[in-house]
């Protein structure tokens, strides 16, 4: 199950999905590590677990193994959050919800995967019915119905998601690239920067905050955001890819030709840069 909702079909780009896995994968373990959690999650057992995996498998498996991993730390938590004063009777019925709720979430996620995102929504908003305090489920919810271009019901979801937990940095990106496919510039850039005042360097945040000031076309603004996420990351393809367009479109024609010369070398099976 993915996280990531990059604005790759406006672009009509053709990513290399470990770079896109590894930018996202990257992007979440950093933010948990910084200390977010939706309630109360181990972040260092769940960090450990992340980076583990991170050196086993590749794309696209960091993906559904990043979501499925949140998805269970989450609900760890719930479970432990009863308290020692709950009844037997109580423990019972909200373990039974629970289970109920990861059911449909499981199967959220293979739907997803599938991309079959009107099954996953139903499923997903299943899941809400049962357990309607994680913000996790509208955050998924809310990607299932961005690939169905429901972007005004996705941008409900991602909003309910961040109002729940402020700090969730991809909710955040998510809301503004939501934002950004419905031509809500102004919006998307307010919830880009939100997302990059609770985690500076976040790559995704910059590559889709730069894609943002691009379609604004303050194309200096969006050079400093890919010339910020190529300096963790210089062999992204894309951040170059456009960060060239970015200085064609201010006339800077040879450190256009110098990205593109980058992503040639990086991807030279792709005709875009040829």
């Amino acid at each position: 199950m993915e996280y990531e909702v990059y604005l790759y079909s406006c672009l009509k780009l053709e990513p290399r999905s470990d770079f896109s896995a590894r930018r996202f994968f990257s992007a979440v373990a950093n933010q948990l590590a910084r200390g977010w959690h939706p309630r109360g999650i181990r972040v260092q057992s769940m960090t450990k677990a992340m980076h583990f995996l991170w050196s086993k498998i590749t794309a696209p498996a960091l993906i559904a193994t990043a979501s499925i991993l949140l998805t269970f730390f989450v609900f760890l938590d719930s479970t432990h959050a009863l308290g020692p004063k709950a009844s037997k009777d109580h423990d019972n019925r909200r373990l039974s919800k629970l289970e109920h709720s990861q059911f449909h979430i499981n199967r959220a996620t293979q739907f997803y995967k599938q991309k079959n995102y009107s099954a996953a929504v139903r499923d997903f908003t299943v899941a809400i019915r049962l357990a309607p305090n994680h913000s996790i489920l509208y955050y998924n919810r809310g990607n299932s119905y961005f690939r169905l271009k429901s972007y005004k019901a996705a941008i409900d979801d991602y909003s309910e998601a961040v109002r729940r937990s402020p700090q969730f940095v991809m909710a955040w990106a998510n809301l503004g690239n939501a934002f950004s496919a419905s031509e809500q510039l102004d919006d998307a850039l307010n919830s880009l920067n939100a997302a990059e005042e609770i985690d500076a360097n976040n790559p995704y945040v910059l590559f889709n905050r730069g894609f943002v000031y691009g379609k604004r076309k303050e194309y200096r603004s969006a050079i400093r955001d890919f010339t910020r996420l190529l300096r963790s990351d210089p062999e992204d393809v894309n951040a170059l890819a456009l960060r060239a367009s970015a200085y064609l479109a201010i006339g800077e024609t040879e450190k256009a030709e110098e990205d593109l010369e980058k992503a040639r070398i990086l991807d030279p099976s792709n005709s875009r840069f040829q």
